[in-house]
Parts: C-alpha cells; structure tokens; sequence
C-alpha cells in the first residue's frame, strides 16, 4: 500500500505509408511517497502463511490496519485463475482498479515491482489526458506520430491481489486506488 502515488506516461506511435512504417512506445515515471515509518507498525501478517522465499527474495502479504476503507472483494476464480486475470478487470465499487503484467524480469522480486507499476502505469491515462497529433515529412514519405499523455496523483494504493502464473514465470497484480482530490 502506498499513501500517495504521483506520476506521468506518455504513449507514441509513428505510422507510415508503408507497411513495415510502423513504432509504437509507452513509458512511464512514477513517484511513491515513501515514508513507511508512517504506517510500518500497523501491517499485520501470520508469519505461518503469509510469507513466500523464492529465488533469495522475501515477501510478506501484510494487512494494513491503519486503514478504515480496504475494499471488501472477493475473487471469482475459474479453472484455478482469478475472474480479474481472464478478464484484465476487476469491479470495486468507489475505486479505481488496475491489473498489471509481468514476465519475469530475472527475480520475483523485479516482476512482482513491474507487475504493480504497469498496474499503476495504466491508470494515469484515465486521471488526466492529452493527445497531440503532427504530420511529419521525411525522405520515404510522411509519418503521422500520436503523442498521448498522462498524469495524475493517486491515493490509497492498495494491492488487493497478486497471482503467479507458473506455467509462462509471470505475475499478475490487482490494484485499486483512490483519485487524490
């Protein structure tokens, strides 16, 4: 969970005449507000069932207490996968859900962070947005490139579930926040 959650992307695609005239691109910059000795002694966790070792990293599923709003959801799972990663989206009412992807990026650790960060990636565009368009002329022909952005500041950034598909090495995150106002 994080308190607050600022950030911006930006999507391009370049589209030629030809066939092969063709780039798209996404990328994105997030700030998390860190200050984790705020909340660190309200997480709650059973040290039985709650923490996972996997190729020398640790994590642990902890609940927050500190928060008075953590969204009641109850995963709807079908042929052992959660409804959310069939349906790359989850309802939960008064929030805004996210679902992040990630192959493996050489440690569960570095998955798991891409997994939450494409989530929250994907949510910038649905706060605040902007498209540009130009016509570019170069010696093979013109280009059309798209410029879309966006940016926005989140709130009470919970992860609510995580799912490991062992088949493909990918993880899969289901994230909701708030819109700061």
């Amino acid at each position: 969970m994080y308190h607050g959650v600022s950030g911006e992307s930006a999507a391009v695609l370049d589209q030629g005449a030809g066939s092969l005239d063709y780039f798209s691109d996404f990328d994105y910059r997030l700030q998390i507000l860190t200050d984790a000795e705020r909340y660190i002694g309200a997480l709650v966790f059973d040290k039985d069932t709650d923490v996972l070792e996997k190729d020398g990293s640790v994590f642990v599923w902890a609940q927050y207490s500190g928060v008075s709003d953590v969204p009641a959801y109850k995963t709807a799972v079908e042929d052992r996968v959660p409804r959310w990663v069939k349906d790359y989206a989850a309802d939960v009412p008064g929030f805004l859900t996210a679902v992040g992807f990630s192959k493996n990026r050489g440690s569960l650790q570095k998955t798991y962070r891409a997994s939450y960060e494409n989530a929250l990636a994907s949510l910038l565009p649905r706060l605040s947005s902007k498209a540009a368009s130009e016509v570019i002329d170069a010696a093979e022909g013109r280009i059309t490139r798209n410029i879309t952005t966006g940016s926005g500041v989140l709130e009470k950034v919970m992860i609510l579930e995580t799912w490991y598909d062992k088949k493909i090495n990918a993880l899969w995150t289901l994230l909701v926040a708030k819109q700061k106002t």
